[in-house]
């Protein structure tokens, strides 16, 4: 059977056929049909060039420009060999530098990876997060905030010991920086209200003392306790160990007897304290007398009258002065300054005693309050 040729379908006679000339013609005639003549070409050409063949997009098929850019944002062109092989080398530059970057923080990374990988790694990196500057950051120190890494603090290290500060009448102001030890502020156990003038206020205390207290003896004060044959104290009046004390007033002492005959009375005005077991001792004699009944028969009656004005008391200071007088009528006062000794005055007051030979119930003492109160107690 004879073999054909591709295109046309010509037979090709066999290396033992002889080819007849009714079979060469056969084959011209099939040349002929197939083979375009110029004419032909040509009104191909004519065709073409009248056919409207639009440009190819996303959506249609077309025509279509090749372009060697590869930074361009066009859809309408076709990327050629050139272009592709530069976008290849750029993408292969920007993996090596992405996994040299990983590689400088620490991260282990490998241009052989994928980008998925590489992406991975990326994401698990902590970024630098804060807004500290260098001079919230200790000297010498290295840290990163949001904007900047490798910045150097320039916070100064002012001490790494105990720091102990102690208030005083100045201002004091510690220069910034890093204290590394405790930080002591001295307490005072004595910065009380009571030792700090009224009115005044140091730190947060405010003062209560008033350094001029006014004494004013209340009526009803019992002043002593029980004439005998032994001296007893009782206390009238406490006093303020921190202010001054200072008894405006005129206030006097009236003491009377009627006692048997030959009987002696004795009053005296004190400034006294308790000692260590709680007895009241002398400071200072104010003022006192005595005074004797002479009527042998039976019984008497004798008077002492002390007037005592302007009583000022500094314990602190450890000085008293007072205007004394036997006068009534507030008159020819005599001034009197007198110191004592400024330790271990407990209950610090004024105190009367009293003394007599012999008990009497009609002993009597009275302390009077110009224009207010007579106090009387009578002693059995």
């Amino acid at each position: 059977m004879p073999i054909e040729t591709n295109r046309l379908k010509l037979p090709l006679p066999l290396g033992n056929e002889s080819v007849s000339r009714v079979g060469i013609n056969v084959i011209f005639e099939k040349i002929d049909e197939g083979v375009a003549t110029r004419e032909d070409v040509e009104e191909l050409r004519q065709l073409v060039n009248e056919m409207d063949i639009p440009d190819a997009s996303l959506t249609q098929k077309g025509k279509v420009q090749l372009s060697s850019k590869t930074n361009g944002e066009r859809e309408d062109v076709a990327a050629t060999e050139k272009a592709v092989g530069l976008a290849f080398q750029a993408g292969v530059e920007r993996k090596a530098e992405v996994v040299a970057a990983l590689n400088s923080i620490g991260v282990s990374a490998s241009t052989s990876e994928s980008w998925d990988s590489l992406i991975n790694k990326l994401a698990g990196v902590v970024r630098a997060k804060g807004n500290a500057d260098p001079s919230d950051v200790r000297a010498g120190k290295s840290f990163s905030n949001s904007n900047q890494v490798d910045i150097v603090g320039t916070l100064i290290e002012q001490t790494t010991d105990t720091l102990t500060i102690t208030p005083g009448v100045n201002t004091k102001t510690n220069p910034p920086g890093i204290y590394g030890g405790d930080i002591i502020v001295a307490g005072e156990p004595n910065l009380v209200p009571g030792n700090i003038v009224k009115g005044v206020k140091i730190f947060d205390v405010e003062g209560t003392y008033n350094p001029t207290d006014v004494i004013q003896w209340g009526a009803g004060n019992k002043l002593i306790q029980g004439a005998t044959r032994t001296e007893t104290f009782y206390q009238v009046y406490p006093l303020s160990e921190t202010g001054i004390n200072i008894l405006y007033s005129t206030d006097y002492l009236e003491l009377t007897g009627a006692v048997g005959g030959g009987s002696n009375l004795q009053s005296y005005l004190h400034l006294a304290y308790q000692n260590s077991n709680n007895v009241w001792q002398s400071l200072v004699v104010l003022d006192g007398t005595g005074f004797s009944v002479s009527n042998s028969g039976g019984t008497g009656t004798a008077n002492y009258v002390q007037y005592i004005n302007a009583l000022v008391i500094d314990p602190q200071n450890g000085y008293m002065t007072y205007q004394r007088s036997i006068s009534k009528t507030l008159s020819n006062f005599s001034p009197v300054a007198k110191n004592f000794p400024t330790t271990n005055l407990k209950n610090l007051s004024i105190v009367m005693s009293i003394s007599t030979t012999v008990p009497h119930a009609n002993t009597l003492m009275k302390l009077y309050q110009s224009g207010i109160t007579t106090l009387s107690r009578v002693f059995t």
